[in-house]
């Protein structure tokens, strides 16, 4: 057995481009969902800062929810940085590096997805308390 199909491939090749494909499949969508999930959040945290400044009339933001709202551009930022990474590493063949940085990214929208939540309902509790109290 000389470790080739009928088209002359060799396994090892025929390895390598199969891991080339699913990198590049796990990289795409870990990547446009990680970036969807940016533009989201950017665009929606304005309307909500707004909106939590009206309604708490003269008490400041959460300190997590201002700090959420101000650092959502630089999650951004990380984001690109990192697509840009898994998309070098995909080209340099460094199929595993790529799809373990995926695995980062996909983390990191998680962890972002959680602290947003938080962040964003953290001053409607606080809305809510200053309703019973008046």
């Amino acid at each position: 057995m000389s470790g080739e199909d009928e088209s002359g491939i060799s396994y090892e090749e025929q390895r390598s481009g199969i891991l080339g494909i699913f990198s590049f499949s796990v990289v795409a969508i870990v990547s446009c969902l990680s970036l969807f999930a940016d533009g989201f959040l950017w665009l929606s945290s304005a309307k909500f800062a707004k909106i939590f400044q009206e309604m708490l009339e003269n008490e400041p933001l959460p300190a997590i929810t201002a700090f959420t709202i101000a650092a959502t551009p630089y999650y951004c930022m990380l984001d690109l940085i990192l697509c840009a990474v898994c998309v070098v590493f995909i080209f340099k063949k460094r199929n595993r590096d790529a799809i373990a940085l995926s695995a980062t990214i996909g983390f990191l929208v998680v962890i972002k997805f959680f602290l947003s939540i938080y962040a964003f309902f953290l001053p409607l509790i606080t809305i809510v308390k200053n309703l019973g109290a008046k």
